[in-house]
């Protein structure tokens, strides 16, 4: 089987001051709209828009306190070929703010 993949992983809400239990699974809804912009815009393939994520809203700037968590996920996205399909995956939070989103872009004709 001839296949490729590419896989990032990203922990953009690390907001410790806001932390509850870890084995809590839920989220705060600044946390919720951050998460549902960043996919938007990865969905769409708007990567450029995600560089400047503080013009982005409140809810990222709440959500990105360390810009390193979150622009290591760019990376992957400048590797992209133009028929790689983009999957989230272990993107539930807990703790009302904490996610490690993971992408995995797939090329179907390579599979």
């Amino acid at each position: 089987m001839n296949f490729q993949r590419q896989f990032a992983c990203v922990g953009t809400f690390q907001t410790d001051r806001v932390l509850r239990r870890l084995d809590e699974q839920f989220s705060f809804d600044w946390a919720k709209e951050a998460d549902s912009i960043i996919k938007s815009h990865i969905a769409n393939e708007y990567f450029s828009r995600l560089t400047e994520f503080q013009k982005l809203g409140k809810s990222l700037r709440l959500a990105i306190l360390k810009p390193e968590h979150y622009l290591s996920m760019l990376y992957i996205f400048a590797l992209k070929g133009k028929n790689e399909q983009i999957n989230f995956f272990n993107d539930k939070p807990i703790a009302g703010a904490l996610t490690m989103t993971s992408i995995l872009l797939i090329n179907p004709n390579k599979i």
